[in-house]
């Protein structure tokens, strides 16, 4: 248990550096994140017609569509997809009220989440008992692998995310990843490694 606890909190720490070596210093994001041309009459219009915060899509779900026929929701449907060929489509994450821009409470529960990440990753770690460091190392570039492409590029292909944010976002989560594994699988490792002080 003490192995887990200290491959959680090194592990939080690995993947806190990274987020903000990657976001602030390198920042790996900076050209797939775009901003709008005149963005002011946009951002007012979303004020005017955005009240609760929340994630929207346009073209929005047609109305009335559970209450339709079957016959009126083909016709719904087929009107939501010319809507959606002509463009322009997108998915907007809005807070109209604002948003304390990197508040304290932020990093307090991104450190948070990383540990929970960390905590993860070391409980699968130690059940897979993997007695090479590098394979300790590569199985947590791998849960990196997988998270990012379950989530980023499965938001690519279906929700139209742009390709090189996709792929960037799943790079950043590889890298993460691969960076607490190799901290984490210097404690967490089977007992016979440790036994024998195994270390590479």
């Amino acid at each position: 248990m003490l192995r887990i606890i200290v491959g959680t909190v090194l592990g939080g720490i690995a993947f806190f550096a990274w987020g903000a070596l990657a976001w602030m210093v390198l920042q790996l994001h900076a050209d797939t994140l775009r901003t709008l041309d005149n963005e002011q009459p946009v951002m007012q219009a979303l004020a005017a017609h955005v009240a609760e915060p929340g994630v929207y899509v346009f073209p929005g779900w047609p109305e009335g569509f559970q209450e339709a026929s079957r016959e009126e929701q083909q016709a719904m449907m087929e009107a939501l997809g010319e809507r959606q060929a002509q463009g322009p489509i997108g998915v907007l994450s809005i807070h109209p009220d604002g948003k304390e821009s990197m508040a304290p409470m932020t990093f307090v529960t991104g450190f948070g989440l990383n540990l929970a990440m960390a905590l993860l990753g070391s409980l699968l770690l130690a059940a897979a008992s993997l007695r090479w460091y590098i394979a300790r190392v590569m199985f947590m570039a791998g849960i990196g692998l997988a998270v990012g492409v379950s989530s980023h590029m499965i938001n690519w292909n279906w929700l139209h995310f742009s390709l090189d944010y996709s792929v960037m976002q799943v790079v950043d989560t590889v890298i993460g990843w691969s960076l607490a594994g190799a901290v984490i699988g210097v404690v967490v490792r089977p007992r016979k490694a440790v036994k024998e002080g195994e270390a590479g």
